[in-house]
């Protein structure tokens, strides 16, 4: 009997929602360019979404669809594997306190289980969810999220989100928002 090729695993989308978080979070596989204006925009737009964040290399498809029928959509790519650079944490931040209550905000990297659930998950603990937490509720939903780097960057307690976070004293609209000076 011939091998059959693998498939992805079964997660194509996952809906990502806390009541400590002004916004939803969906995250979702890179869409294919034979998709796009069909499945993909129809999608997003079922979810409300005005904005999509690309992790990912943006040669990956052309985003022209989407912005014609009104997504927003932002490049933030960094390496896959890796954690997100302060300056994508820092625009994150800014993003999610321009958006309104109960929006719902989409990523994606190339198969949705490294850059755009490190971001929720940075997102999460942001607005003050035990980074534990975080990762198990990112996790609950995008089975194999997070590698061992990302995580470490996510639970250092002298190190990675948590530095920045004392960096840059969380004095925007979210820590406003929840109570950080």
């Amino acid at each position: 009997m011939p091998a059959t090729p693998r498939s992805r695993p079964p997660n194509p989308h996952s809906l990502i929602a806390d009541s400590r978080s002004p916004v939803s979070f969906l995250i979702t596989d890179c869409p294919q360019p034979a998709t796009l204006t069909d499945e993909y925009l129809t999608f997003l737009q079922s979810h409300g979404c005005s904005h999509l964040v690309r992790c990912c290399d943006p040669s990956a498809y052309d985003p022209t669809p989407l912005k014609e029928s009104g997504i927003v959509v932002l490049d933030w790519f960094f390496e896959d594997g890796s954690v997100p650079p302060d300056s994508i944490v820092l625009s994150l931040r800014d993003l999610i306190s321009t958006l309104p209550p109960s929006s719902t905000l989409a990523l994606h990297c190339i198969s949705g289980i490294g850059r755009a659930p490190v971001l929720v998950a940075a997102a999460l603990v942001d607005q003050g969810m035990d980074p534990t937490d975080a990762v198990d509720l990112v996790r609950k939903h995008r089975r194999g999220a997070l590698n061992r780097k990302q995580l470490a960057w996510l639970v250092d307690d002298d190190g990675g989100l948590k530095k920045l976070n004392k960096k840059t004293k969380k004095s925007g609209m979210l820590g406003k928002l929840f109570g950080r000076k």
